[in-house]
């Protein structure tokens, strides 16, 4: 358009991250050290309701945060999903991502937990009940990535720091900064180790796509981050059972 000097692109300079290899999934035996700590140290606080609920669902973080108190229903252990755009929590996928979804009995058990003792009694702009909160209403995207970002940091769930680096000195210490820790795995990835991890239980893709949002073709190519290996060790469960 011409609207700058012809030199300006040759003479940006793009920003790297810290570590090019950080991790873009997290392994479901980590996952358990992780609710290990938290049931022990930060049982049933956002937190851990976050962490259980992104675990079960593979839910989007977008999709967390439309969730309402009124949405989760624990006697029949699932959740409502809905598109609100007229009262500030749209879907990604529109109405077309509108669904019931079924959670695991001991997320429930977090949950309820969570709404006796932890949650908020807040309502947002809209005079809506979220499901999760902040002191102020319904948190914000960047506030629950945050909260991930600095769980998922070794030294938060081990006091141990995998990278050599001093802990007392760390800039990734901080709950603001916890995304520069080379181990820290942001929500999205979360999403992808949840589909990686039911994938690796034997479940149907069809299913899978359905309870994730996300078309068979698109969690083929983005989320199914199983090796080859695991793969193989999986067919041959399936091929044993079906012998036997």
């Amino acid at each position: 358009m011409e609207v700058v000097d012809s030199n300006v692109a040759e003479n940006m300079i793009l920003p790297k991250p810290d570590n090019e290899t950080r991790n873009d999934k997290i392994e479901p035996d980590i996952a358990e050290e992780i609710f290990a700590y938290l049931e022990k140290f930060e049982y049933a606080t956002l937190r851990h309701a976050l962490f259980a609920v992104l675990w079960d669902t593979g839910f989007r973080l977008g999709t967390i945060r439309t969730l309402d108190l009124q949405d989760y229903h624990s006697d029949n252990q699932y959740v409502e999903v809905h598109h609100r755009p007229d009262k500030g929590t749209p879907l990604k996928n529109k109405a077309k991502a509108e669904q019931e979804v079924n959670l695991h009995g001991w997320v429930c058990e977090v949950l309820d937990d969570y709404v006796k003792m932890h949650r908020d009694d807040v309502t947002d702009e809209y005079g809506r009940e979220p499901l999760f909160t902040t002191q102020h209403g319904r948190p914000v995207n960047s506030n629950l990535r945050a909260n991930i970002n600095a769980l998922t940091r070794p030294c938060h769930y081990t006091g141990e720091c995998p990278h050599g680096r001093d802990i007392e000195t760390c800039e990734a210490t901080t709950m603001e900064q916890a995304q520069r820790c080379p181990s820290s795995v942001p929500p999205h990835a979360l999403r992808r180790s949840a589909i990686t991890a039911w994938l690796n239980k034997g479940h149907n893709k069809e299913l899978l796509s359905d309870r994730m949002n996300v078309s068979t073709k698109t969690l083929e190519k983005h989320y199914d981050a199983r090796t080859q290996g695991e793969k193989r060790e999986l067919r041959a469960e399936v091929f044993e059972m079906d012998s036997g």
